[in-house]
C-alpha cells in the first residue's frame, strides 16, 4: 500500500517496480512522491457555482456563477493523446485539475486560475478508490 513507502525511500530510488496500487502509480505520476499533496499541489483555485432562481413560468433558469470555495489548493495538468476518430487519428487536448480528497466541485461549476475561467466537465471524487486526491476535467472557457 502506498501509504506505507516512507519519503526517504521513493526519494532515493527505493521504488522500483511499476506495478502497485493505483495509489502508488498516481503519486509519482504526479510529481507527489511519498512525501504529501502540498508539494504537489502548486497552485491556488476559485471554484464557482452556478445560482439559480425560478421564473414566474416555474422554471430553473441560470444566472451567473459565484464563488462556492476560494483559495483552494490545486495542480493544472495539461493532457492530450490521440484517438481514432471517423476513420482519422485526432489530437485531443484536455486538461486536469487534481485537488484534495474531499474538496467541494460538481460538474459544470466554473474553476478559476490565474484569472483564467475552465468550465468543469466531469469529476472523479475517488480515483482508483483511494482517499487521496480529486481529479477534475476542464475545458477552456473562451472570452
Amino acid at each position: 500500500m502506498a501509504t506505507e513507502f516512507d519519503s526517504l525511500s521513493y526519494l532515493s530510488g527505493g521504488l522500483t517496480s511499476q506495478a502497485g496500487t493505483a495509489e502508488e502509480l498516481v503519486r509519482p505520476a504526479l510529481g507527489i512522491g511519498y512525501i504529501g499533496t502540498a508539494l504537489a499541489l502548486n497552485n491556488t483555485c476559485d471554484i464557482q457555482r452556478r445560482t439559480s432562481t425560478v421564473n414566474s413560468k416555474n422554471q430553473k433558469t441560470f444566472t451567473d456563477y459565484i464563488d462556492e470555495n476560494t483559495d483552494v489548493r490545486c495542480r493544472l495538468v495539461p493532457k492530450s493523446g490521440k484517438e481514432f476518430i471517423n476513420l482519422k487519428w485526432v489530437t485531443i487536448s484536455k486538461l486536469i485539475l487534481y485537488l484534495q480528497y474531499g474538496t467541494d466541485i460538481e460538474e459544470d461549476d466554473q474553476v478559476v486560475i490565474n484569472s483564467q475561467n475552465y468550465t468543469v466537465q466531469f469529476v472523479n471524487h475517488n480515483p482508483g478508490n483511494s482517499t487521496h486526491h480529486v481529479e477534475a476535467e476542464l475545458t477552456l472557457v473562451e472570452k
